[in-house]
């Protein structure tokens, strides 16, 4: 049984050789229960509840001012990936007449994703513990992250901004928090909880699409028939670094692997070796890309093992988006990786997991392929996969390298 590899543009799969009822390796989930993207009793439980109150308190609305530009916040405290692919929708808002100063509100790693782009007047930066994968106790965590938020509020609220989008769909949102910042605008996802302290509530779209397609339907109550229906993925201004002492130029025409940390999304290591020996017999220089820790413990030795360089844990932000940006092709699991190759239109193959289905975190880049292992529990919707991972696990060397030269010679 082969992997089902997919082009970003083309939702039909090329399949040779699929048997016709995948295995099941779990019992898939539910994506929702009721209005909400959450499984746990408990949680959902906990959401309804905080929803009761909400109707509690006033709603804190008024129309937008006709006389001058508006004021947005836009709100996504996830990951990385989740911030490159939101870049367009910045770039967007920008660039309309309607749009006056443009604020975001973050998690502290992703400051240096939004804190360069010139439109982006200010930047708030606020780690929720349910999000924050740095070091230090849980307990900690919500200490911070609550002497913080009151902080964070009350720069929001000097501010004065009109309207706020929160592009996060699950736990934990930021509705409460635009809400007790008196932003008499604010839209977001019902399915993240806490939607009623939103003034425009949204239905999580569940059709299968990209990511930032059912994001952009949040910028209705701003624009309505306006509101563009897709965007091209987009770095705005990015100014690429000079690479002192890595040799990371275009001109090398070098393939970029990035493995991830080694959790349960991965590609086996044996089979990262494998690849990597295929290529360079094709004479394929490597380089290999990762985190600081672990990431770049794994990837150092997959590069020992093939006389391949290792840059991962010693790139600055800038330097590691250059990296991606000059490389001749990207290979890597699903992370930040993949979106940023396709703000640079790069010959990418990610080895996807099968939890969300093919096409929601897919990069939006006709140049990019996924491949993912058939099963039949996918998608599963599990946030941390299964005991097997069969999804990706399964995915054979010899299908990536074909696709290396698929996309490679086109």
């Amino acid at each position: 049984m082969k992997a089902v590899a997919r082009m970003t543009r083309d939702p039909a799969p090329w399949r040779s050789g699929i048997a016709a009822k995948p295995l099941s390796y779990g019992k898939p989930l539910r994506e929702m229960t009721g209005k909400y993207r959450a499984r746990n009793p408990a949680l959902v439980a906990a959401l309804t509840f905080l929803d009761f109150l909400g109707t509690l308190h006033p709603k804190r609305h008024s129309e937008l001012p006709m006389d001058r530009p508006i004021r947005v916040l836009v709100a996504n405290w996830a990951h990385l990936g989740d911030v490159v692919a939101m870049l367009p929708l910045l770039q967007f808002l920008a660039n309309h007449p309607r749009i006056g100063k443009i604020g975001v509100l973050v998690g502290s790693w992703s400051r240096c994703i939004v804190s360069e782009l010139p439109f982006v007047d200010d930047v708030h930066c606020l780690d929720h513990f349910m999000l924050d994968r740095g070091a230090g106790s849980r307990a900690k965590k919500i200490r911070d992250y609550f002497v913080r938020q009151r902080k964070v509020v009350k720069e929001i609220r000097n501010l004065g901004y009109d309207v706020s989008v929160d592009l996060f769909s699950v736990f934990p949102s930021t509705h409460r928090l635009t809400w007790k910042a008196n932003i008499p605008m604010r839209i977001g996802f019902s399915s993240a909880g806490l939607s009623t302290y939103l003034t425009h509530p949204f239905q999580w779209p569940t059709e299968n699409k990209y990511i930032l397609t059912r994001q952009l339907k949040l910028l209705e109550p701003l624009f309505g028939s306006e509101t563009p229906e897709a965007l091209a993925p987009t770095y705005p201004h990015f100014v690429p670094s000079a690479s002192p002492g890595n040799r990371l130029t275009p001109d090398r025409k070098y393939v970029l692997m990035h493995m991830g940390s080694g959790d349960f999304r991965s590609w086996p290591l044996p089979n990262w070796l494998e690849l990597g020996r295929k290529l360079q017999g094709r004479g394929s220089d490597i380089v290999f890309t990762g985190a600081k820790g672990h990431e770049a413990e794994i990837a150092g030795e997959v590069a020992r093992q093939l006389g391949a360089q290792t840059v991962a844990g010693i790139l600055s932000w800038n330097e590691f988006v250059t990296s991606v940006a000059n490389a001749a092709a990207v290979i890597s699991v699903d992370t930040v990786t993949g979106h940023l190759a396709a703000c640079f239109s790069i010959p990418t193959i990610i080895f996807l997991s099968g939890r969300w289905g093919n096409v929601l975190f897919r990069p939006n880049n006709a140049k990019a392929v996924t491949l993912t292992f058939p099963v039949g529990c996918s998608p599963c919707w599990r946030s941390t996969g299964c005991e097997s991972m069969a999804c990706v696990k399964c995915i054979s060397t010899d299908e990536a390298v074909s696709l290396f030269d698929r996309i490679t010679t086109r």
